[in-house]
């Protein structure tokens, strides 16, 4: 509320007027204005530092207090603050910012605003410190002057001039005040302070610099000398990191000096003036000079006042830290070649020389111990030699240097070593370690005192070259001396050490050479990698030799490697020829290669080590044993198919005394050898882990194994596969470890062993182990299958097996395809089976014509396959409907020819089958139904049903995903509708309803996708349907389609047949059907073969496109209708038999092209009618003409002009064909006889007879010359 001073007057004046009572202690008081009169306790220009508090006197009868706020001089300004109904005396004013208020306080009193009567005080807020602008230059006077100076503040301020720094005294003519008159008595330089203190008691000193000068000051002079470590002009490494000054300045007035830092000068042609960079008020000290070595000065700049200046150049310094060096200190005089012996240790010379390089002193220690090189050449060392110590300094032996101590002009001290030196005046010792050895090139051995010395063997007259191990011992390499002969012979060692003396060793007779021999027959010219005059020894790359090969010619090599180009020997001449392996041969291995059918005969083993690598004599098929020795076998670790198809082996001599004992790998050790037999019981085969295929088709082996230890053993498959005599027991063994039993029995004809104390709690595999094992019934039941995994094929074709094994724990078993397939007399009771993990079931049971098993409660809930599972199981008959089967996708041939099997299995959840070919095929008992089943994704449905008894609805089925039709219902009863199939998926419906009593409308099939329907209907005799709206745009094959069909009658005439190819048979005997088929576009048939034989067929097909056509044999015959007009393009016809064999056809076809025709065959016999003048057709290609007109009594024309140059088959040709005239038969004779016919051709043309003259004399020819065999009538009248 804006305050008016007026209406607050004329407020009082009227009420004046007005009278107030109070009741107030009985008293009446009247309120006047000007009775409320109080005053605002602060004082008037108050300045205030920071916080405040305004406070009032109180009003009676004040309800608030409003105070006002105002930045001008009374509080009737626009910028007000307002503070309204205040209930206290007194208002914090912390708020406000710095600056200058007016204030005014109001009293409420009865509605109105009453002023304080000391409106408005005024208010100085002063927050901050004063701010005083100095110069900022030094000022250079010489009389009394003012500084500019300027200061702001809130509030009035007070200063204070005073001294500071400076040489002599200052005078000020006000020292309070912004004009102090100030002067000096001494030239110099003057730091002044002014401090400034505002109202609020804030203080603030401020600086500021003169330079008095006096009138008369003297020209300065000064010096800049070396001085500190630079005293001598030089600062070395020892002197770089000091901090004294370089330099001393002398003779200086100057008041303001300032330096450069170390300027490199080394042409002392530096000048120093003002370009120079005087950055410095310090002199410089060492650890400012640059970090290289150099010469350096500093430039000095003196100045009294402004630019008053003048320029020193300091004497130079030089800054060298490198050390002296040696560029050489080198062995010398006896010590020269690095060794003092015992005739040089007395020599006086010095033992090395040195060069240095900047130093002017140099002093040596004495030799030094340098043993390893690890003396170290330093300040520690004494040097107290002038000159390198010559030998006679020495009285030790040992590895020895000297060190040299040398000192440059700066002080700088270098450190060199000489090159070592060894005194050495003691000859080594050696000594020869015996040895006896079967190694024709062995590794030597002794002891040597001297760790470096050389060391040389001589043996059998050869000197070589051993290495010292630098540990007291030498060797020579194996394989280093040349071949040694057996024998006794001393080795002679010498040791050299490398000061020249020589030790010789004093043993005699220390080797011993007592080498084996492995002997074997070869014969060159046998089938092999090398020609027929070689043979290549079969040793490994990586293998270990060390033998002589004596070839049996006269020629010996030495062979130490694997790929020695001597492995391969070349004869002078094709032959056999013994060759002697004398020494260590570790690696041979043909590997069913090479020339393993060139080695014939061993005799002899010698130090061939077996089973190093696997496949030693792997397909050797021409190799006998004779050997008697015993092989080493100390290296032996795998006896992999060591004698595989060794297959003239019937006997090794005495190998069931070698000892096998390191062998772990007998895999194929003795496979296809169909002779083996011998005895190896007494192996010790403990180590052994892998024994699979060991003895696979040895028909042969039959030798007691049973105490072999096969506590290692893991792997056992196939072990026994075909070896059909095998029959001993083997119950002992400890198969604990074995894992792996797959195919361990396998066609083991012969083997009927109890196993019940086999532990095969590890087994994993039993794929195969008992298939094929036909006299196999032994006691298994409690074997431990829990970890058994697959049980594929295991009693396959095991024809006598029927243990009870229906305690087995199959619970792992994913895989039990064949298990008891061909077991044909099992018949155990399994319904205990865990069979939750099985994943397929094919052919399970197949062919187990015993099996009629329970197995209501297996879990097939994994199981994807059951194809074949019961397949020909003839006697199965079991309730298996509440099986689990909705994860199998393959119901192929599931119960074909399960001839007893009909149970309710219609509930079963077949969604996932993808495939049911044959399921029921030859089940001739089953018919339930099946009309529920979810057969959605089936896409093969041949033969599911054929031959069944199985005729029941299944007209719901959805059969959209079909593409396989074909002979779902051959042979079978079914009869039922199939209107609503979705079949348009289809590609094949053969033989579907070949031999039913089907006859049930399917006119609205979309076969568009079919492209095989031969079989389709035949022996369909009931089917008569309307199927000619079926699109057949891409069927290829209808052969048979309609054949025996013999109600079909229906039209065709609108079929798409363009993509046939194949109609052979096609109507052949359907006795109703006489259908116009011209519109058909037969243009890609390749075969009408029979197409209408025996049918009733009589239509006009001559526009069929038959170019394509390479079959037309027996097409018509029998067709007993059919005549009708044929003008068709046979330019490709091969065949033509029969082709209208007794029918009423007698068309022309004069004109037909025949020229690739090579059968005619009983082409018109039979007819009655045909005489077709033919005569023009090209028969050259023709070969078989047997009985082509026989019996054709209406044909009489002259083919006399045939080509029949091809013909071969003639029998019966013109047999009983009665009508043909006697020049016919005349120009037939003639014509032929003319060409080069072939010879010895039977021809029958019996009713006819022949003239004399030309007829007679062509028939001469041909029963002549040609002896052909003509049967005929002989000559005419």
């Amino acid at each position: 509320m804006r305050y008016d001073e007026g209406r607050m007057r004329s407020l009082w004046l009227k009420l004046i007027l007005v009278l107030t009572t109070v009741s107030c202690n009985g008293d009446i008081s009247v309120w006047l204005p000007g009775s409320v009169s109080y005053s605002i306790d602060s004082q008037n220009n108050l300045v205030e530092p920071d916080s405040y508090t305004l406070t009032w006197e109180a009003v009676r009868d004040a309800r608030s207090y409003n105070v006002k706020i105002s930045t001008t001089e009374s509080c009737d300004s626009d910028g007000l603050i307002n503070l309204d109904d205040l209930r206290s005396t007194s208002a914090v004013l912390d708020f406000l910012a710095e600056g200058v208020y007016s204030i005014c306080v109001f009293a409420r009193v009865s509605g109105i605003n009453v002023p304080a009567k000391n409106n408005p005080i005024r208010l100085t807020i002063d927050r901050k410190e004063p701010v005083a602008t100095m110069p900022r230059q030094i000022m250079i006077v010489s009389k009394s002057f003012q500084p500019d100076v300027k200061i702001e503040d809130i509030s009035k301020v007070v200063v204070q001039w005073s001294k500071l720094e400076g040489e002599g005294a200052v005078s000020f003519l006000d020292s309070s005040s912004l004009e102090p008159g100030i002067s000096a008595d001494t030239t110099g330089l003057y730091t002044l302070q002014l401090r400034v203190t505002d109202e609020a008691g804030h203080v603030k000193d401020f600086i500021c610099q003169f330079y008095w000068k006096n009138p008369a000051v003297d020209p300065y002079a000064a010096t800049l000398v070396k001085s500190g470590v630079a005293g001598d002009s030089y600062v070395n490494s020892a002197e770089e990191l000091t901090s004294e000054p370089l330099w001393t300045l002398n003779k200086s007035t100057s008041l303001f000096v300032y330096y450069t830092l170390p300027i490199a000068d080394p042409s002392l042609n530096v000048v120093c003036d003002s370009r120079q960079n005087y950055s410095q008020s310090d002199i410089p000290s060492a650890l400012e000079l640059p970090g290289v070595d150099g010469t350096f000065i500093i430039c000095a700049r003196l100045s009294l006042v402004g630019n008053d200046e003048s320029y020193v150049k300091s004497e130079p310094i030089v800054k060298d830290t490198a050390p002296p060096t040696a560029s050489s200190f080198v062995r010398a005089n006896v010590a020269s070649d690095g060794l003092i012996g015992d005739a040089e240790k007395n020599s006086a010379l010095p033992l090395a020389t040195m060069t240095a390089v900047n130093s002017v002193e140099t002093l040596y220690s004495l030799p030094l111990s340098d043993v390893g090189g690890v003396l170290i050449c330093d300040a520690s060392v004494t040097y107290a030699q002038t000159a390198v110590a010559s030998a006679q300094l020495m009285s030790v032996d040992g590895t020895f240097a000297v060190c040299a101590q040398m000192k440059d002009i700066a002080g700088n001290l270098g450190y060199a070593k000489s090159q070592g030196w060894v005194r050495d005046t003691s000859p080594p010792t050696i000594t020869v370690s015996s040895l006896t050895t079967l190694d024709i090139t062995p590794a030597l051995t002794g002891t040597v005192s001297d760790p470096d010395a050389a060391i040389h063997i001589t043996v059998n007259g050869s000197t070589y070259t051993a290495v010292n191990d630098h540990s007291g011992h030498w060797t020579l390499a194996n394989n280093t001396v040349d071949a040694l002969p057996n024998g006794i012979f001393n080795v002679t060692a010498e040791a050299t050490d490398i000061a020249g003396n020589i030790g010789v060793d004093v043993s005699t007779n220390e080797l011993t050479v007592n080498a084996k021999i492995f002997i074997a027959s070869w014969k060159t010219n046998n089938a092999g990698a090398s020609n027929s005059q070689s043979i290549r020894l079969p040793i490994e790359a990586s293998g270990e030799y060390d033998f002589e090969a004596d070839w049996g010619d006269g020629n010996i090599n030495y062979i130490s490697s694997g790929t020695a180009p001597e492995a391969l020997h070349s004869y002078s001449s094709a032959g056999t020829y013994t060759v002697q392996l004398r020494g260590l041969v570790k690696g041979f291995s043909f590997r069913h290669g090479g020339d393993r059918l060139k080695i014939l005969q061993i005799s002899q083993w010698g130090d061939l080590r077996l089973g190093v690598f696997p496949g030693g004599f792997y397909g050797s098929n021409n190799l006998t044993v004779t050997a008697t020795d015993i092989p080493n076998l100390t290296t032996a670790i795998d006896f992999a198919d060591l004698f595989a198809e060794c297959t003239l082996i019937t006997t090794i001599p005495n190998i069931g005394s070698w000892n096998v004992s390191s062998v772990t790998g007998f895999q194929g050790t003795f496979a296809n050898m169909p002779s083996f037999n011998d005895d190896i019981s007494a192996w010790n085969v403990g180590a052994g882990t892998t024994f699979s295929y060991m003895f696979v088709n040895d028909v042969a082996f039959n030798q007691n194994l049973n105490s072999w230890n096969m506590a290692s053993a893991t792997n056992l498959a196939y072990m026994f596969h075909v070896a059909t005599s095998f029959n001993s027991p083997l119950n002992s063994w400890n198969v604990s470890n074995v894992v792996n039993m797959e195919g361990t029995f396998f066609l083991a004809s012969a083997f009927n062993q109890n196993l019940n104390s086999w532990n095969t709690s590890k087994v994993t595999n039993i794929n195969k182990t008992f298939e094929h094992a036909t006299a196999f019934n032994g006691d298994i039941t409690s074997w431990n299958t829990a970890l058994v995994n697959d049980l594929h094929r295991t009693f396959a074709d095991a024809t006598n097996f029927n243990q009870n094994i229906g305690g087995w724990n199959v619970g792992n078993v994913e895989w039990m395809e064949a298990t008891f397939g061909g077991a044909t007399s099992f018949n155990q009771n399994l319904n205990t089976w865990n069979t939750s993990k099985v994943l397929g079931m094919a052919c399970t049971f197949c062919y187990a014509s015993a099996f009629n098993g329970n197995i209501t409660n297996w879990n097939t809930s994994k199981v994807t396959t059951m194809r074949w599972m019961f397949l020909r199981a003839t006697i199965f008959n079991q309730n298996i409907s509440s099986w689990d089967v909705s994860k199998v996708v393959d119901f192929g041939a599931m119960f074909d020819h399960a001839t007893a099997f009909n149970q309710p299995i219609g509930s079963w959840n077949v969604g996932s089958a993808l495939y049911m070919p044959s399921m029921f095929g030859f089940a001739t008992a089953f018919n339930q139904t099946l009309s529920t089943w979810d057969v959605s994704d089936v896409t093969d449905f041949g033969w599911m049903f054929e031959s069944s008894g199985f005729n029941q609805p299944i007209n719901s089925w959805i059969v959209s995903s079909a593409i396989k039709l074909e002979g779902m219902f051959k042979n079978s009863s079914f009869n039922q509708a199939l209107a609503s199939w979705n079949v348009s998926n289809v590609t094949t419906m053969s033989a579907m309803f070949e031999n039913t009593p089907f006859n049930q409308d399917i006119s609205s099939w979309s076969t568009a996708n079919v492209e095989k329907m031969n079989h389709m209907f035949y022996r369909a005799s009931a089917f008569n349907q309307p199927i000619g709206s079926w699109n057949v745009g891409k069927v290829t094959e209808a052969e048979h389609m309609f054949r025996e069909a013999t109600s079909f009658n229906q039209p065709l005439n609108a079929w798409n047949v363009s993509a046939l190819v194949k109609a052979s048979n096609m109507f052949m005997y359907t006795s109703a059907f006489s259908q116009p088929l011209n519109n058909w576009q037969v243009g890609n048939v390749t075969a009408m073969t029979a197409m209408f034989e025996g049918s009733a067929f009589n239509q006009n097909i001559s526009n069929w496109n038959t170019s394509k056509v390479e079959d037309m044999g027996w097409m018509f015959k029998n067709a007993t209708n059919y005549n009708q007009p044929m003008a068709w393009d046979v330019s490709k016809v091969k065949v033509m038999v029969a082709m209208f064999e007794n029918t009423p056809f007698n068309q022309d076809i004069s004109a037909w092209n025949t020229e690739n025709v090579e059968e005619m065959a009983w082409m018109f016999a039979h007819t009655d009618f045909f005489n077709g003048d033919i005569s023009g057709w090209n028969t050259s290609k023709v070969y078989y003409f047997r009985s082509m007109f026989e019996d054709a009594i209406a044909f009489n024309q002259n083919i006399g002009g045939w080509d029949i140059t091809a013909a071969t088959v003639m029998i019966d040709m013109l047999r009983y064909s009665s009508s043909m005239s006697r020049a016919n038969y005349d120009a037939l004779l003639i014509g032929w006889a003319a060409q080069t016919v072939h010879t010895n051709v039977i021809f029958d043309a019996n009713s006819y007879q022949y003239s004399t003259g030309a007829a007679a004399a062509a028939r001469g020819v041909l029963t002549g010359a040609k002896g052909w065999t003509i049967t005929d009538s002989g000559v005419g009248p």
